[in-house]
């Protein structure tokens, strides 16, 4: 069964742990990070799924999927300190960052896609956010941005 590894408890965290806890077909296991206390015990408390890890590097080890979802202010010194294992798949909702150093930071493992999110409602705990592309793969979110505008991508086929 799949653990998935939430490092930062902010609400993007918890909108997106509530989501996955409540889908189908939802995660064996889902850690989250000690970063907000009460926000953590929140989601243990109202997730069977749900554990909280005693700090940032158990949430590592014990997952096989890492959502790393920390401000971009604090991104270097917390990503910095962790040891990621060979072939982990990494999803980072961190705002823009260098992706050569992200890249470079969670190896061994890897980095399977970018979320940045537009913005967060937490009155609604509506998450509006662009669409998950590979980080290797921008062009596409490229050519969504101008099939999200209505012209079907031409401005894309005509650059």
């Amino acid at each position: 069964m799949t653990t998935i590894g939430f490092i930062g408890t902010g609400t993007i965290t918890a909108a997106m742990v509530a989501g996955l806890c409540a889908a189908p077909a939802s995660p064996a296991q889902i850690l989250v990070g000690p970063r907000s206390a009460d926000k953590a015990a929140d989601l243990a408390r109202r997730f069977t799924q749900v554990t909280v890890a005693a700090d940032n590097q158990s949430v590592v080890n014990g997952s096989d999927w890492l959502v790393l979802a920390v401000p971009p202010q604090v991104a270097h010194a917390v990503v910095s300190e962790l040891k990621f294992k060979p072939g982990q798949r990494i999803l980072s909702l961190i705002a823009p960052v260098d992706d050569q150093w992200l890249d470079a930071a969670v190896a061994p493992g890897r980095l399977a896609a970018r979320i940045f999110a537009a913005s967060v409602s937490s009155s609604t705990s509506a998450l509006r956010s662009t669409p998950a592309w590979p980080a290797h793969d921008q062009h596409r979110l490229h050519r969504h941005r101008h099939d999200r505008r209505g012209d079907g991508g031409r401005a894309l086929r005509r650059a």
